[in-house]
């Protein structure tokens, strides 16, 4: 797809998080079950210091994060886009809904951003895959076995953190972030522990935002 030179579309960084998966079976402590190219994918897009389009002339221009938060991280779907595409409003094509948005709908909600390449810098995407792979090689010079160091380790994916989370938070034994992140996850990232801490909030929203204690308002 497009970008402009030190960028990387949305379209190339699903495709590349999907072909390594396909090839290792994991990413770091990811291991491949079937949606996990989606999950990381949106973990990514909600690190990326800065999100935005190319234009036709292969200028950039800064859009709004609520065009790609996610509305269920193990879907390729948001509102707005479709992680397999990586476009503006590709949401919407017939392809993935019943009654989609007419041409004119779309255009009036995006105006003339309508099907241009959602892009990130080059660089944000190769520090956030060498942190999540936690290889000092680069990752498209590692396909090949899984590391010895991940293998029979504890499962220490979002999916499952977030499992855990949220079981203290139901038997009232959930703290703050930051000992919660220390007793589940202690050599875990903090953006790794963030995104798995909001994964068990989708679930239980009455658990706290980061940093504050939750209290699930039994007797």
């Amino acid at each position: 797809m497009f970008a402009p030179s030190g960028w990387i579309s949305l379209y190339e960084v699903f495709y590349l998080i999907s072909a390594i998966f396909r090839k290792r079976g994991r990413i770091g402590q990811y291991e491949f079950t079937g949606d996990e190219n989606f999950e990381v994918t949106w973990l990514f897009i909600q690190e990326a210091p800065e999100v935005a389009v190319c234009l036709p002339n292969g200028k950039s221009v800064p859009v709004s994060r609520t065009l790609v938060l996610p509305d269920n991280p193990y879907d390729n779907l948001n509102e707005h886009i479709d992680l397999m595409i990586g476009t503006v409003g590709s949401a919407h094509s017939p392809r993935q809904q019943k009654s989609p948005m007419s041409e004119d709908e779309q255009r009036l909600r995006y105006g003339p951003f309508l099907h241009l390449p959602i892009i990130f810098q080059k660089k944000d995407f190769d520090d956030f895959f060498h942190e999540l792979d936690q290889s000092p090689e680069h990752f498209l010079d590692t396909f090949g076995a899984v590391p010895k160091s991940t293998q029979g380790a504890k499962d220490l994916s979002p999916r499952k953190i977030s499992e855990e989370i949220v079981a203290l938070f139901d038997s009232d034994t959930l703290t703050k972030f930051d000992d919660a992140k220390k007793s589940l996850a202690p050599n875990q990232s903090i953006r790794q522990f963030r995104f798995a801490w909001n994964l068990a909030r989708e679930i239980r929203p009455e658990i706290s935002k980061p940093g504050r204690k939750p209290s699930s308002g039994k007797s």
